[in-house]
């Protein structure tokens, strides 16, 4: 037992006494029908390479990303994490990496049959955690190469074991209606993320060291993240305060001058009856002449 494992699905487990592959499978058994996210990541992640396949060098070109991608949310879900159900496009994100080693890989592989396969399957051995170092970390594409190779020795037979015991689990899959390989495949890449912590615990190299350092995805999100805009109006979901903040104090404009005064004249009495002047009077208005 492994005390940095403590609280993960494969915590009892040891490879002291050789790599148990069956009960890693039944752990990624319970695992697979625990989270409806894995099977759904799993079955955009095929109908995505068949999709591409229709493209010329379309899959060659978008298997890499995807498959880093799927095997971070596979790392994840098996390390107790919360994954999202956009994840697996999180391997786009180092999209020159995960591509170049995809490539490379390939090559190998290629150079491996021309060694009467031999040499291909000592290579996919050596290599089966290439996808898992990178997701955890590893920036240097040689050094994923690596870094797996590294993690694999002294178990060599007993990953080759390991390998063909997936492989025929897998074919059991096929062999129902190719439905079964919709179950079989992620409950093989889970129980090879789990084999991978397995391996990093026992080699002392650890799955939380600085070495693999897992928070650059998180560092990744955040730069990408859009910036939030101005707030405008009230905020509705702000968090209540217990004090008010002081007002501040009102400002002062008083004058540099004071202004003039103006003087207003006294208003005119004007008297409530006026008698009309009294004329000279005419002949005409005597009232003692009378004709």
């Amino acid at each position: 037992m492994y005390e940095q494992l403590k609280g993960l699905p494969y915590e009892d487990l040891d490879l002291n006494d050789g790599i148990p592959a069956v009960e890693l499978i039944k752990r990624s058994w319970g695992v697979f029908f625990s989270d409806s996210a894995v099977f759904i990541n799993f079955l955009v992640y095929f109908l995505i390479l068949m999709g591409a396949s229709a493209v010329p060098m379309g899959s060659l070109i978008v298997t890499g990303p995807l498959l880093a991608g799927l095997s971070y949310q596979y790392l994840k879900v098996v390390r107790r994490e919360k994954i999202e159900l956009n994840g697996l496009f999180d391997g786009f994100k180092l999209f020159g990496i995960t591509l170049a080693t995809y490539l490379l890989f390939g090559l190998i592989m290629f150079g491996g049959v021309l060694l009467c396969i031999v040499g291909a399957i000592v290579f996919s051995i050596w290599y089966i955690f290439i996808w898992y170092v990178i997701v955890d970390g590893e920036r240097d594409i040689w050094q994923s190469f690596v870094k797996s190779k590294a993690l694999v020795e002294g178990f060599g037979w007993e990953i080759f074991l390991f390998m063909v015991i997936i492989g025929l689990f897998n074919f059991a899959g096929f062999l129902v209606c190719f439905v079964g390989v919709f179950v079989t495949a992620p409950i093989s890449m889970l129980a090879t993320a789990m084999l991978y912590d397995l391996m990093c615990a026992h080699k002392g190299r650890g799955i939380r060291d600085p070495e693999y350092i897992r928070q650059y995805w998180e560092e990744q999100r955040a730069a990408q993240a859009p910036t939030q805009p101005p707030v405008v109006g009230p905020i509705l979901d702000a968090e209540p305060v217990e004090e008010m903040p002081p007002r501040p104090a009102p400002i002062d404009l008083k004058p540099e001058t004071a202004p003039t005064t103006v003087q207003v004249p006294p208003p005119v009495k004007i008297p409530a009856s006026v008698s009309e002047p009294q004329g000279e009077q005419g002949d005409d208005d005597d009232p003692e002449r009378t004709t």
